[in-house]
């Protein structure tokens, strides 16, 4: 099984949401020994504000016609598409203000 574990947070250290994650992993892996952990962090591996602008518009061009811009974003696109899809459990580290 896969869990996907996306961190937003800016903060390595001192991250409340991170921390909380941290145990829900854990106590994971224990229920699911050798259990795959795929770590997305939006917070400090920004993705590109353009990307899904780029992906969006790339969706009426031809392939052979997409500049490299619109190639990368699509690229992208199904990147995180397929992380969330091979996923069998999701753990959000996000605080809601």
């Amino acid at each position: 099984m896969t869990l996907l574990r996306l961190d937003a947070s800016i903060r390595v250290e001192g991250s409340a949401s991170r921390e909380i994650a941290d145990i829900i992993e854990v106590e994971w892996l224990a229920v699911h020994p050798g259990d795959t952990v795929q770590r997305r962090h939006i917070g400090i591996d920004v993705l590109p504000s353009e990307a899904w602008p780029r992906a969006v518009s790339a969706a009426w061009v031809p392939d052979t016609d997409r500049t490299p811009g619109q190639k990368s974003a699509v690229a992208l696109a199904a990147a995180l598409v397929d992380e969330l899809l091979d996923a069998d459990a999701i753990l959000l580290a996000v605080v809601a203000a």
